[in-house]
């Protein structure tokens, strides 16, 4: 995770914002998301192979072997998979797009 590139994208945005006369973004509050949210995405990109592997494994077992390589069977192991990280690596709620506190900035 590059904290530099995170706080120069933040600067970058505000320095639009105060352009087009926008008020400015809080900057922490920014930072804090986008650090919690790349640290985030590292843990489920280091996990998503094995937790694919098991979705694959458990909908074989319930659907036959030769179960999952139609593009609708493809879509539900990724959104099967995509729900398992979340429940299983949360990102915290304060974080989430569409939490009342990120209505709130």
């Amino acid at each position: 995770m590059d904290h530099a590139a995170i706080l120069t994208e933040i600067l970058r945005r505000n320095a639009l914002r105060r352009d087009t006369r926008l008020p400015p973004l809080d900057v922490r509050a920014e930072y804090q998301q986008a650090v919690a949210t790349a640290h985030w995405r590292e843990v489920r990109d280091r996990h998503y192979e094995t937790v694919r592997e098991e979705v694959v494994q458990r909908l074989r077992q319930e659907r036959g072997p030769n179960w999952g390589h139609s593009a609708g069977g493809r879509w539900m192991v990724e959104a099967l998979t995509e729900r398992e990280l979340q429940r299983f690596f949360p990102l915290p709620a304060r974080y989430r797009p569409g939490s009342a506190e990120m209505a709130c900035r």
